[in-house]
């Protein structure tokens, strides 16, 4: 029996990759299957499975951290530090993140980023979130819907990262504190999405 190239597992997995039931089951077929289904897995982090989470990257037969591509933090508030925020930077292949929840902590920095959603996100600063938003250097598309921070800018300290993106969404509601990034933000792509 012949192995199948590479080229053709991550063409037969691309193939199935809007079923999550397919790729759960193309991930068990062999070692070499595993890495490629995980690239097209997308996997989302609440309350009640972020401590499993933890446990699972902690493991030390643990695969999932170097190969996990696409994450979404849904309702932490209060959860992200810690353990999960040291999870973080342990995932050198994430390239997509859905941050929504309120950021107790500086986030670390994740260069290796190139797709961010945030989503009824608080940051504890405006510092803090401007420190965050400069260590993305690979960033090509965001999503900013109710982005806010407790503190109020400071201006005369910090500014807003300058960043290239392929595209932009912005929700432009009325508590948006939207003036204060976009002059540092350059889009090929934007949209405006307005409150009805």
């Amino acid at each position: 029996m012949f192995p199948l190239p590479p080229e053709i597992i991550a063409r037969i997995i691309e193939q199935l990759s809007d079923s999550k039931s397919d790729l759960l089951s193309c991930s068990l077929i062999c070692r070499g299957w595993l890495p490629f289904a995980r690239n097209n897995l997308e996997i989302y982090i609440h309350p009640h499975s972020s401590s499993t989470f933890i446990e699972l990257l902690a493991s030390p037969t643990n695969t999932l951290g170097t190969t996990l591509r696409h994450l979404d933090l849904l309702n932490l508030n209060g959860l992200l530090r810690g353990p999960l925020y040291q999870v973080l930077t342990m995932l050198s292949s994430l390239r997509y993140l859905a941050l929504w929840a309120t950021v107790g902590v500086e986030l670390p920095a994740l260069p290796w980023l190139t797709r961010l959603s945030l989503c009824g996100t608080e940051f504890a600063s405006y510092s803090g979130f401007a420190t965050f938003m400069s260590n993305l250097p690979a960033l090509q598309n965001l999503e900013f819907m109710h982005v806010t921070w407790a503190a109020g800018p400071d201006d005369d300290q910090y500014t807003f990262p300058t960043l290239d993106l392929l595209s932009l969404y912005l929700y432009w509601g009325p508590t948006q504190p939207i003036r204060t990034i976009l002059f540092g933000l350059r889009t090929r792509n934007l949209v405006l999405d307005f409150p009805s």
